[in-house]
C-alpha cells in the first residue's frame, strides 16, 4: 500500500512484485516506475496497463491500493492471467515438445501456460529445452513431480551416479549441482519450467487479484472511463526481438499517445523529442542462445516517458 507524505506525495516501497514470465517483464522496476509516475503527477485512482502482458505493473498497482484493468492483445496471456486470478488449479503434468507445438498457438489459458512457462527465452513458439536435454529434464520432472522411482534409476544409470529420492525440488539442487565434472549437463538443478509455474503460484496468491479487470484487446479499443485515471504502456522496444503478435507501429502508438487526454506513461529504449523521460533505468538483460542461467547479460538503459499531459 503506498503511504503518502507530507510534502513528497505518495510512494511505494521498490520490490519485486510477482508476475507471470514474460519476455521483458518489469517486475523488478514497476514500483520505481510507480514512484517515478507519482514524483510527476502525484496520486490518481485507477491504472490501465495496456499492454498487461506479466501483469507486474497491473499487481504493483493493486498492491499500492489502486483499481486496475489489465488488458493483454494475446488472447492466450489474457485467458491465463484471467484463470490465475479466478483461482483456476495449476497443472503440474510433463509437457512433451509434440504438446507445446501443437497447442502453443491456441487462444486457451492451458495455450498461456504453454507460451509463459514452456517456451525458450519467454519467446512464446520455441520449446524450452534442446532435444538432448528434453529426456533428462522430463526424468528429473517425474522424480521431483511424481516421485517416480523408475525414473530416478534411469536418471542414476545415465549419469552413473547414485541419486537418491528427493523430498522436494530444493532437496534435489544440491544432488545435481554435486556432478562429477565429466557430466556434461551443467545446468540439471534448473528445472526451469517448474521454476516459472512457481511464479505463477505466487501471483495467484497476491491479495484483492479478484479485483483486477481483465480485457483481450487492441490498446486502442480500451474505453478509458474512470475519472482520477492514468495510462500505463508496455509495448513492444523498437529493434527487439518480436513477440508473438504481429509487429507493432510505433508511430501509431506515438501519435495515439499524444491524442489521448489522460496521462500516458511508457516505456522504451528510445521515443521522439517531444515525450518527456520522468525515469531512466540502467539494468542487465539476457543475450544468447545458452541456457537461461548461464547466458550473457549487457548493459541496457531504457526510460519511462510521458505524454505531459495532467488529471
Amino acid at each position: 500500500m503506498r503511504k503518502k507524505y507530507l510534502f513528497g506525495g505518495p510512494q511505494v516501497k521498490e520490490t519485486i512484485v510477482p508476475s507471470m514470465p514474460y519476455m521483458g517483464t518489469k517486475r523488478k522496476l514497476v514500483n520505481k516506475i510507480l514512484n517515478a509516475i507519482y514524483r510527476k503527477i502525484g496520486d490518481f485512482n485507477t491504472l490501465y496497463d495496456l499492454f498487461g502482458g506479466g501483469a507486474a505493473m497491473s499487481v504493483a498497482a493493486l498492491n499500492a491500493g489502486h483499481k486496475v484493468h489489465y488488458n493483454e492483445k494475446n488472447p492466450a496471456i489474457a485467458e491465463l492471467f484471467n484463470y490465475i486470478k479466478m483461482g483456476g488449479e495449476l497443472p503440474n503434468h510433463w509437457v512433451p515438445r509434440e504438446e507445446f507445438h501443437q497447442k502453443k498457438g491456441g487462444d486457451t489459458w492451458f495455450a498461456g501456460i504453454l507460451q509463459t512457462c514452456w517456451s525458450f527465452c519467454n519467446n512464446q513458439k520455441d520449446y524450452m529445452y534442446g532435444s538432448q536435454l528434453e529426456p533428462i529434464k522430463k526424468l528429473i520432472h517425474l522424480i521431483i513431480v511424481n516421485k517416480d522411482e523408475s525414473a530416478l534409476e534411469e536418471l542414476s544409470n545415465i549419469l552413473g551416479v547414485q541419486l537418491s529420492m528427493p523430498v522436494d525440488r530444493l532437496d534435489f539442487k544440491p544432488q545435481l549441482r554435486k556432478l562429477p565434472p565429466h557430466i556434461p549437463y551443467k545446468n540439471l538443478a534448473h528445472i526451469q519450467h517448474l521454476e516459472r509455474m512457481d511464479s505463477l503460484i505466487r501471483l495467484q496468491k497476491v491479495e484483492n487479484i479478484q479485483t483486477i479487470t481483465v480485457s483481450n484487446l487492441d490498446y486502442r479499443e480500451v474505453e478509458i472511463d474512470a475519472e482520477d485515471s492514468i495510462i500505463y504502456c508496455d509495448p513492444p522496444y523498437i529493434n527487439t526481438e518480436k513477440y508473438h503478435i504481429s509487429d507493432f507501429n510505433h508511430v501509431a502508438f506515438w501519435d495515439w499517445c499524444r491524442t489521448v487526454k489522460r496521462p500516458v506513461f511508457f516505456s522504451e529504449y528510445t521515443a521522439p523529442d517531444d515525450f518527456e523521460i520522468v525515469a531512466t533505468f540502467n539494468h542487465e538483460s539476457p543475450i544468447g542462445s545458452a541456457s537461461e542461467h548461464i547466458r550473457k547479460h549487457k548493459q541496457t538503459i531504457e526510460n519511462v516517458y510521458w505524454n505531459g499531459k495532467c488529471m
